[in-house]
């Protein structure tokens, strides 16, 4: 959002520089204080770092001085600056703000202040959009992380479930069928047990037919 905000001021101020340099070949010369202050911006952007911060503390110190209305939009101005220590979009825009409300001679300034102002604004709107969406976007991702581990918490206890059932499982059918065993040994047991009863029961009457007749 940074990147683009400085993009636009930019194509902002260059647009203004080429309408100040085609009016200043149609027209009689005026006053060039739209093209002081945009030549002003470019100076200062090519400045280092210790060098800007320089110009803006003293800038700043004589932001509210009468003689100097353009000084508020020169101070602004070196606010949106990206990079700097003292970068502030916020007071950028209060500053245009103000000046607009002035009354200031030059119509071109309160024209070039007013675009500024509304770029500002329009930024900041969308930057602040874009943080809303973006906490509603990390909303969404930490629910969608929670679902996603109570998802897997569940799949676990129903893994565990399905092997303690399988578990419970192959012991039944064990048992099953150890008393499937059992049931056919007591069968078996129980044929020989009549299977004897007969023969007790034929050797008992072939005995009977041999003894002799009292």
């Amino acid at each position: 959002m940074k990147f683009v905000l400085s993009l636009m001021l930019c194509l902002i101020l260059s647009s203004c520089a080429q309408f100040t340099n085609w009016v200043a070949t149609s027209t009689p010369p005026e006053p060039p204080s739209v093209s002081r202050v945009l030549q002003y911006y470019h100076n200062a952007k090519a400045l280092t770092p210790d060098e800007l911060h320089e110009l803006y503390a003293q800038e700043k110190a004589r932001v509210g001085d009468a003689d100097d209305p353009e000084r508020m939009l020169r101070v602004a101005l070196l606010l949106t600056l990206q990079g700097t220590r003292f970068h502030d979009n916020g007071r950028a825009a209060n500053l245009l703000q103000a000046y607009t409300q002035q009354t200031v001679p030059d119509g071109d300034l309160r024209v070039l202040a007013s675009l500024l102002l509304s770029t500002l604004s329009e930024t900041q709107h969308h930057a602040t959009r874009y943080e809303e969406t973006k906490l509603e976007l990390d909303g969404a991702i930490k629910e969608k992380s929670q679902l996603q581990q109570q998802y897997e918490r569940a799949r676990n206890r129903l893994a565990r479930i399905r092997y303690e059932n399988h578990k419970y499982e192959e012991h039944y059918q064990k048992v099953k069928e150890a008393l499937r065993q059992e049931k056919e040994t007591v069968e078996n047991l129980r044929k020989q047990i009549e299977q004897l009863k007969i023969i007790e029961k034929t050797l008992n009457e072939r005995k009977l037919k041999k003894q002799p007749a009292t």
